[in-house]
C-alpha cells in the first residue's frame, strides 16, 4: 500500500519530485496535470480515479499556469481534490516556486470550497526553487513529510501494517501450495492453490453458504491468519504516543460522538439487495403486512399476540411522564409508535455456519427506536426504573444510521425459524413478513447477543419452599 500521488502540468518538474520519492523507497503515482483541453474539466479527468485512495498528495500550486491570484490557484486545486478525494484523511503539500500564496489559497478552499470537497488533514509546502537549486535536500524532505503531522504518521503506519500483514498471510498459504517435489511440478500451482482455498472457504461458513457468499467464506476462514500475524508485528510505539498525548487519560464524549463511536464498532449500513439471511441483518417488518389489516392479523396470530401489545410489554413504558399531560403524553407514544421500525435480527448459531452444517436461520423480534422516543424505554417497578421492560429484553448501545440516532431493543420472547425466500415444487415463494434490510449488527455485538439470547433460553427453574 502506498497511496503517494504527484501531480504536476510540467513534465519535466513532476519527474524531478518522482525521482526523489523513487530513490527513497516510496511507491507513487506521478499525474500529469492537462491545463490545455476544455473538455478536460478537473485536469486529471484522463485518469480512473475511481479505485485510487490517496493518502498523500503533492500537487504544483500553479496548475493552469495562469493568473498567481489566491482565488484563481485555489480553483483548479479545488477541482483536482474533488476528483482524487472520495474519503479519509489525506495531507496535501504544495511543490511551487510560489509558497508566498499558499496559506492564502489555503484559507479560500477552506473558506469556499469546503463544502464541496474534503479538506486536507494537513497540508505544508515544498519550495520548488530551494530544492531545484540545491538550497535543501529534497530526498531528506521526502523521508521526514508524515512525520510533520503525527497522527496522520501513525494512522497511516496501522494501514500499512494491515496490508502487509495480509501479504504475509497471502504469502505463506502461497507456500504451503507449492510443489515440494519433481513429481509435484506435473501438477498445476494455480489449481493447488484455488482447491486451497475452497477448503477454507467451505471449512469457514460450511458448503452451501460458501457457494452462496465466497468472498465472505474467504474472508472469515483467512481471518484467524490475518489477526495472529497482524499481532505479531511490531510498531514504533513512539507513532502513537506522538499522535495521542491524551491516550491514557479520561476524555469525556458528547452523546453524538458515543453513537458515532458505537456505530463505528457495531453497526454496517447495508445495501437494499443485501443478503437478508445474513448473521445479524436487521430486517424491517414488511409494511405491506402493517398497512393490509389480514396479512397483520395472520402475523399476529404467528407471534401470538397483536402488535400493540408486544409494544408495551416488550418496547414502550406506559410510565407517567412527568413533563407532560396526559394527552400530550397520549400523543408522544403515538407518535413514537408510528416512528419505530418492528423488524427482524438473524441470530443463526456460528456453528451452522461451519463444519458443512445446514445453516437455520433464526430470527428474534426487535424494535429500532429513534432516540427522541429514548424516555418511552425507560420502565418503572415498585419505584425502580430500569433500561428494559424485563430480562428478556436486549438494548444495544445507542448508535447512528443515515444521519439518525436510534437505540435497537431486541426481545428474546419471540424467535421465529424461517427463511428469506424459498422454492417449492419448483416454485419460487418470497416471505412476506420481510421488508428491506436496513443494517447489519457486527461480529462482536452478535457475539453478545447470541450469548445472552441462549442465557435466557437456558435459565434454570426450581420450585423450592422457605
Amino acid at each position: 500500500m502506498s497511496g503517494f500521488f504527484l501531480v504536476d502540468d510540467r513534465e519535466d518538474e513532476l519527474k524531478i519530485i518522482h525521482d526523489c520519492f523513487v530513490r527513497a523507497g516510496i511507491p507513487c503515482l506521478p499525474i500529469n496535470y492537462i491545463n490545455d483541453d476544455p473538455d478536460n474539466i478537473t485536469g486529471i479527468d484522463h485518469i480512473d480515479t475511481s479505485k485510487l485512495s490517496p493518502r498523500v498528495i503533492v500537487t504544483d500550486l500553479n496548475l493552469s499556469e495562469g493568473s498567481l491570484e489566491p482565488i484563481n490557484l485555489a480553483g483548479p486545486i479545488a477541482e483536482l481534490l474533488g476528483n482524487l478525494i472520495n474519503s479519509g484523511p489525506y495531507i496535501l503539500y504544495f511543490w511551487s516556486k510560489n509558497i508566498s500564496k499558499v496559506e492564502e489559497v489555503v484559507k479560500i478552499l477552506e473558506s469556499r470550497f469546503s463544502d464541496k470537497i474534503q479538506l486536507p488533514i494537513h497540508w505544508g509546502t515544498l519550495d520548488k526553487i530551494e530544492f531545484m537549486t540545491g538550497k535543501a535536500d529534497l530526498n531528506d524532505k521526502v523521508h521526514t513529510l508524515l512525520q510533520e503531522c503525527p497522527i496522520f504518521n501513525a494512522i497511516f503506519d496501522w494501514e500499512n501494517r494491515v496490508a502487509y500483514a495480509a501479504q504475509q498471510t497471502t504469502n505463506s498459504l502461497f507456500h504451503i501450495t507449492t510443489p515440494k517435489s519433481s513429481v509435484d511440478k506435473e501438477y498445476n500451482h494455480i489449481q493447488s492453490l484455488s482447491d486451497t482455498l475452497a477448503v477454507i472457504g467451505n471449512e469457514a461458513l460450511g458448503n452451501k453458504n460458501a457457494k452462496d457468499n465466497p468472498s465472505i467464506a474467504i474472508d472469515m476462514g483467512l481471518a484467524p491468519v490475518l489477526n495472529d500475524r497482524l499481532s505479531l508485528m511490531e510498531s514504533d510505539p513512539s507513532f502513537w504516543k506522538d499522535a495521542i498525548p491524551d491516550i491514557g487519560k479520561y476524555k469525556p464524549l458528547s452523546e453524538e460522538a458515543i453513537c458515532n463511536l458505537n456505530s463505528f464498532y457495531h453497526v454496517e449500513r447495508v445495501a437494499e439487495n443485501y443478503p437478508k439471511n445474513c448473521k445479524g441483518v436487521f430486517v424491517e417488518l414488511s409494511r405491506d403486512v402493517l398497512g393490509n389489516a389480514e396479512q397483520k392479523l395472520k402475523f399476529e396470530s404467528k407471534l401470538g399476540r397483536d402488535l400493540d401489545t408486544i409494544f408495551v410489554d416488550e418496547f414502550i413504558s406506559t410510565r407517567k411522564q412527568e413533563d407532560k399531560s396526559r394527552a400530550e403524553s397520549r400523543a408522544f407514544r403515538n407518535d413514537a409508535k408510528e416512528n419505530i421500525t418492528l423488524g427482524f435480527i438473524e441470530l443463526s448459531a456460528d456453528c451452522d455456519q461451519a463444519q458443512r452444517k445446514t445453516k437455520l436461520n433464526k430470527y428474534v423480534f426487535a424494535a429500532l427506536v429513534p432516540i427522541k422516543f429514548s424516555e418511552l424505554t425507560i420502565f418503572e417497578s415498585d419505584g425502580v426504573t430500569r433500561e428494559r421492560a424485563h430480562d428478556g429484553i436486549y438494548r444495544c448501545p445507542s448508535f447512528e444510521l443515515n444521519g439518525e440516532y436510534y437505540i435497537l431493543l431486541i426481545t428474546y420472547r419471540y424467535q421465529i425459524g424461517t427463511i428469506p425466500t424459498s422454492t417449492i415444487g419448483g416454485a419460487n415463494y418470497v416471505n412476506k413478513w420481510f421488508g428491506a434490510p436496513l443494517f447489519r449488527l457486527k461480529e462482536q455485538i452478535m457475539g453478545d447477543i447470541s450469548f445472552r439470547c441462549a442465557q435466557h433460553a437456558t435459565r434454570p427453574g426450581i420450585v423450592a419452599f422457605h
